[in-house]
């Protein structure tokens, strides 16, 4: 649990900043939406043109955007409208086709002859429970419902077909390995099949990629060397469904790889710098860096094996093509700030402060890579701060910087010097197109990342440490708050492969990594791209030991609060709604500033049209334009909530050891997912609470100026997690003094197949609020799929009685308590 009345978040405007705004998680927390998918399959030939349209709620509808994957014998509860009792449904297994997909068919519009007729369990109007049979091939599924007996059908709700997010290399080079990043990109259970990508051209020319399967979320495929430069759409499929289940939603760059420069500067040869560190080589870098950057093509800078000594911070102007800084090799060449060199002059002894921001000249770095379309690329040197810095890396704007094999100190600082995080390695901002890989950290924080779209973070080590102790001064709040990667504002963010460890055995670290605090600038991206933390896979990493005793703290991976964007964060009414508008009573937005709601998603939480998610694109001070058109247009009777958010964000196949907490989104997420981890918490630095696993929150709170701030928590999925010491959750948070929400917060949720150990029940639906919270409906309409008993375990799943309309498959003497309204189905 956290802090429920954080500092407003700042701008990352370069200017140190007081406090832990990160975690403003009551005063804000996000979503997410892309541009190309949130139109994945289901919106896929049938429905990309066309959604699951009945405008005015008179016809059955099955949304869109919902948890679209379940398997045979497996219940599933799906989100819609006109789902009322007497509705038919009929499933149809969508035959599979591995020939190359020379065009892409709709779905039809109505059952092919095959289709089995499915009993509509529980139907709320909003809601329905279908179970596919047992005896039903695995497979792409079409859902159709009625309500007139048949005579007309909605538009079919595809599930199980390929859901790509984005990819890793948007824009890549011929012979380049790129991953498509999603749900179900790739299909292994309970049938393996084998995925297929192809490439179209503008003129219609389909060319198949080899794939390699690193996951059910990751796919990877190879671009042929001799493809030519251009714009390809991207055909991805998991191998289900024919010519149907293809998504073609995502489209790829490809341009000529970009030459190494062919003008060399030595820095010792050529500028005199010393490589005993005896002397000061400030200078003698700078002016090879300047004279790389004024280079007509670009330049190569050489760092002999050697000891470089400087005093103050360097830069890298723009450059007018790739500058590589090149260094013999991390162990052998190394770059410090001298011993006679002072700590930034700039930063006020005794005052607790945190970096959020750079700029050419503050004097918080050790190297600063100014804004340039102009690449860097980065290897084999060895910084270290010696005490000197908060920062060590800046990098500010830049397009395509690549930093390897290289080594980051960054650990230490004057006892008069309260940093709140300590010292950051590498400060990052407003910045496309960053690689990472291959480094190591010695590191308070590792990699801070604000406002940032394509990056990747892989294959690093970070030891990780807060140098001050709890009853230290320079300690914020009494715990530590530092992280091997925090992000602030991103879209399209890999983290995979890297190892987190504590780097002390006297002081600890608060968690791995962790995403929040202000969105993706509409501003600085556009409209398509803003949001808060979307698109992000968090994969096949290692965590050891985050967290310290009796404190706050412990996440893995987390994401966290985000600022609530102006006019938004209050359960509101409706006064009017287009079918691409909609006008929340009382409401005044902004435009055009770090808060407007652009990037943001709303809610639609009850009444007309309940469950939908939109995200903004525009507005003015009282109307937001959503991404596409409602499915069905809310009206006066609804109620909806404007948040930024964790959207699509993917956790999986983790490794996760001795750490306090979970992994998960804390406060608003939607379509995100937890799946495939090894959760063990034996051994935990700090005291392991109630909610440790695997899951996620939803907050219901009061901001700083006093208003409620509503944080649901949409269509997650925890799955195929292995807990040792843990559970899989889903939960709410109460900071309201006394208020309830008007509506059910944590909804369309499934926690399926997890397997627990060492704890009383493998899944809790549950209140983590201290002191407990007033009796209300805070969940709705989740389900708990056939998860499994570990040792000690004696019950599949407890729900607490502020949960309604869960929907249970398994067996009945393992449901500890089922909530209001539980729909039991046999396992």
């Amino acid at each position: 649990m956290h802090d429920p009345n954080p500092a407003d978040s700042a701008e990352p405007d370069g200017a140190a900043q007081p406090g832990p705004s990160r975690r403003s998680f009551l005063v804000g927390t996000g979503l997410v939406a892309g541009a190309a998918v949130l139109a994945g399959p289901g919106r896929l030939a049938s429905a990309a043109a066309t959604p699951n349209t009945a405008a005015d709620g008179s016809a059955p509808v099955l949304y869109a955007d919902q948890v679209r994957s379940v398997r045979p014998g497996e219940v599933l509860s799906l989100a819609g409208s006109g789902l009322t009792s007497g509705v038919l449904i009929e499933l149809w297994l969508i035959p599979d086709d591995t020939s190359a997909p020379a065009s892409l068919a709709a779905v039809p519009a109505t059952p092919p002859s095959g289709s089995v007729s499915l009993t509509a369990t529980d139907p709320e109007g909003d809601n329905v429970v279908i179970t596919v049979p047992a005896t039903t091939t695995d497979g792409a599924y079409a859902v159709y419902v009625s309500g007139d007996s048949g005579s007309t059908w909605s538009v079919p709700l595809v599930l199980n077909a390929a859901q790509p997010w984005y990819l890793d290399q948007p824009t890549s080079a011929p012979g380049d390995v790129v991953t498509v990043i999603g749900p179900s990109v790739a299909h292994s259970a309970p049938t393996a099949k084998t995925p297929q990508v192809y490439l179209r051209s503008p003129s219609g020319t389909l060319i198949p990629a080899p794939v390699s399967v690193t996951s059910d979320y990751e796919l990877a495929f190879t671009l042929p060397s001799t493809l030519a430069v251009g714009s390809y759409t991207v055909l991805v499929s998991n191998g289900l469904g024919g010519h149907y289940g293809y998504d073609a939603s995502l489209t790829l760059t490809v341009a000529a790889a970009a030459a190494s420069p062919t003008t060399s500067y030595d820095i010792v040869a050529d500028f005199g710098a010393d490589p005993s560190g005896a002397h000061d080589s400030t200078t003698s870098i700078q002016n090879a860096l300047d004279a790389a950057a004024a280079a007509s093509s670009g330049a190569r800078v050489l760092f002999p094996a050697g000891s470089y000594a400087i005093s103050s911070k360097l830069t890298l102007g723009a450059g007018s093509g790739v500058i590589e800084i090149v260094g013999a090799t991390t162990g052998t060449t190394t770059v410090l700030m001298s011993d006679s060199s002072v700590f930034s002059p700039t930063v006020t002894p005794e005052t607790s402060v945190d970096f959020f921001g750079c700029n050419a000249g503050d004097d918080h770095g050790m190297l600063y890579l100014a804004p340039s379309t102009h690449p860097v690329r980065l290897t084999g040197i060895g910084f270290g701060s010696n005490g000197k810095r908060p920062v060590i890396l800046e990098i500010d704007g830049r397009t395509g910087t690549m930093v390897t094999n290289c080594r980051f100190v960054g650990d230490s600082y004057p006892e008069n010097i309260w940093l709140y995080a300590g010292v950051c390695s590498i400060l990052v901002q407003n910045t496309r197109g960053l690689r990472v890989a291959n480094c190591s950290f010695t590191c308070n924080k590792g990699i801070y990342l604000s406002n940032v779209v394509d990056t990747r973070v892989e294959d690093n080590t970070f030891a990780i440490y807060f140098p001050r102790l709890p009853t230290d001064p320079a300690t914020k709040n009494g715990q530590v708050d530092n992280d091997g990667i925090q992000v602030w504002g991103a879209r399209r963010l890999t983290i995979r492969r890297n190892q987190f460890t504590r780097g002390s055995s006297t002081y600890h670290y608060a968690r791995a990594v962790q995403t929040g605090a202000v969105k993706l600038w509409a501003t600085t991206w556009g409209p398509t791209d803003a949001c808060g933390v979307q698109d992000v896979l968090t994969a096949h990493n290692t965590v050891d030991s985050a967290g310290e005793p009796g404190k706050n703290n412990g996440e893995a991976m987390v994401g966290d609060g985000i600022k609530v964007p102006t006019g938004g964060g209050a359960l509101t009414a409706v006064d009017s709604a287009t079918s691409n508008t909609v006008t929340p009573s009382g409401a005044t937005f902004t435009l055009h500033t770090l808060t407007d709601p652009v990037g943001s998603y709303v809610f639609v939480v009850a009444g007309t049209g309940a469950g939908q998610i939109r995200r903004v694109v525009d507005n003015t001070a009282t109307t937001l334009t959503v991404e596409y058109d409602w499915e069905v247009v809310p009206d006066t009777t609804s109620v909806v909530v404007v948040q930024n958010v964790h959207a699509r964000q993917l956790f999986v196949h983790n490794t996760i050891t001795a750490c306090s907490k979970y992994v998960g989104n804390y406060g608003p997420s939607v379509l995100s997912v937890v799946a495939g981890n090894t959760v063990d918490s034996t051994g935990a630095p700090g005291t392991v609470s109630t909610m440790t696993g695997a899951g996620f929150f939803s907050i219901y709170g009061v901001d700083s100026n006093g208003a409620y701030n509503s944080q649901p928590s949409f269509y997650n999925v925890v799955a195929d997690n292995q807990l040792t010491g843990a559970d899989a959750f889903l939960s709410y948070q109460n900071y309201a003094k006394g208020a309830v929400p008007a509506a059910p917060l944590v909804r369309g949720n499934v926690v399926a197949r997890n397997t627990a150990s060492g704890v009383t029940q493998t899944v809790a639906l549950a209140d983590s609020t201290l002191g407990g919270s007033p009796a209300a409906t805070w969940g709705r309409y989740n389900a708990i799929v056939k998860n499994e008993l570990g040792s000690g375990v004696t019950y599949q799943a407890a729900v607490d009685g502020r949960f309604d309309h869960t929907v249970y498959q398994g067996a009945t003497s393992e449901l500890a308590s089922g909530g209001t309204n539980p729909v039991v189905v046999p396992g």
